[in-house]
């Protein structure tokens, strides 16, 4: 049984009440304070276009829970961090990778097959950014902001960096 409540006020709608059980098609378009209480089913409950509408949407999915779980979204301001790998094979060479950054938002960069000193290069200092880093290259290899000095890493090594605002700056690297 599905029961629709609306308050007129003046001639205006108010609020409306969806009770029940209620499916709400592709397309519907909210505007203004919208409040969902109860379960959304589904694997891939949320598709989200930007503000192009194009081919491409975010979908946020869910996991079968096999217990009750609770995500929290802290009272700030900020991105949510990706699990991701970006990983670069210089290919013998000694020529910089200069990240996307897609690639620099990941948490860990894997570095191989260098055959120089060689640069791993982010787009921009992301404040209080930390990422592992993994060189397995052969070589130092140097990762820096655009335009900086950077800190660099032993081939065979995994070390800890941050970024300060301007640039990286080492903060542990294995003995």
């Amino acid at each position: 049984m599905k029961r629709f409540i609306a308050y007129v006020v003046l001639g205006f709608l108010v609020s409306t009440s969806l009770c029940y059980a209620t499916t709400i098609r592709d397309k519907t378009t909210f505007t203004g304070p919208t409040t969902i209480k109860g379960t959304i089913q589904g694997a891939t409950p949320f598709v989200m276009e930007g503000a192009t509408v194009d081919g491409y949407q975010t979908s946020v999915a869910v996991t079968d829970p096999t217990a009750d779980r609770t995500v929290t979204i802290p009272d700030a301001t900020g991105e949510a961090a990706i699990n991701c790998i970006a990983s670069h094979d210089y290919d013998d060479s000694v020529v910089d990778w200069s990240m996307t950054v897609a690639e620099a938002k990941c948490s860990m960069a894997v570095f191989t097959n260098a055959s120089g000193a060689v640069n791993a290069i982010l787009p921009a200092a992301s404040a209080g950014k930390f990422r592992t880093v993994y060189n397995n290259s052969g070589q130092a290899v140097t990762l820096k902001v655009t335009g900086q000095t950077g800190a660099s890493v032993a081939t065979g090594k995994y070390a800890i960096f941050t970024d300060n605002g301007i640039d990286v700056i080492e903060i542990y690297e294995q003995p």
